[in-house]
């Protein structure tokens, strides 16, 4: 699938996408449930992924870089 879109709905879409890894990353650590946690990080690792191909409009910058080496409380600690 392809989809293009403008500078502004880059933006947008990035900034959606920034705010839920966020809001998932919480929600893992307070997770007790280990299967729901998986699915919570598949759902954040897709989400990153995104991230990572969204392409970003010339002369905009972003602080957002992905979190591939990141472990929740439950498996050591976040590194």
């Amino acid at each position: 699938m392809h989809i293009e879109l403008n500078p502004d709905e880059v933006v947008a879409l990035r900034d959606v996408l920034q705010e839920k890894v966020t809001e998932l990353d919480r929600e893992i650590n307070r997770t007790d449930s280990r299967r729901f946690k998986e699915e919570l990080r598949r759902t954040e690792r897709t989400l990153e992924h995104i991230l990572g191909r969204v392409s970003q409009p010339e002369g905009h910058r972003t602080e957002w870089e992905p979190r591939d080496n990141v472990v929740d409380d439950d498996r050591g600690g976040h590194s």
